[in-house]
């Protein structure tokens, strides 16, 4: 592991890894526009050199969601796969407050128990917010 990747934010593992570096090859030859393409080879650079820097976090968040919200990580790499990136992305700030926001509904849900209960709204307040 190179030294930059050893003082990275974030590690990926060997599995994570190739899933992602597979992923973002398909997302870049997508992007005609070179400057649209250079940030997603900038974060496939880091992802091949086994780390992402703090600055990277937020576009590793997207290329994350986007696999794991569309289902397509499991369809294409499996259920292994996918439980790989879900570890990783709940290692995101994105995914930390995620996992936080779950862990207070089930906390104020578990207060309930034994009660009944007669009425229960939930509301998204956007994409993947639950």
């Amino acid at each position: 592991m190179s030294a930059a990747a050893t003082e990275a934010a974030l590690a990926i593992d060997a599995v994570q890894r190739e899933v992602l570096l597979e992923e973002l090859a398909t997302l870049v030859v997508s992007l005609r526009d070179p400057q649209t393409r250079t940030p997603w080879e900038e974060l496939a650079a880091a992802v091949d050199a086994g780390g992402v820097e703090e600055s990277q976090l937020g576009r590793l968040e997207q290329i994350l969601e986007m696999t794991l919200q569309t289902g397509r990580v499991r369809r294409v790499h499996g259920a292994e796969s996918e439980q790989a990136l879900l570890r990783l992305f709940h290692q995101t700030p994105r995914g930390a407050a995620a996992r936080r926001a779950t862990e207070a509904v089930n906390r104020t849900l578990a207060t309930l128990a034994g009660q009944t209960v007669e009425t229960m709204l939930f509301t998204t307040q956007g994409p993947g917010v639950y």
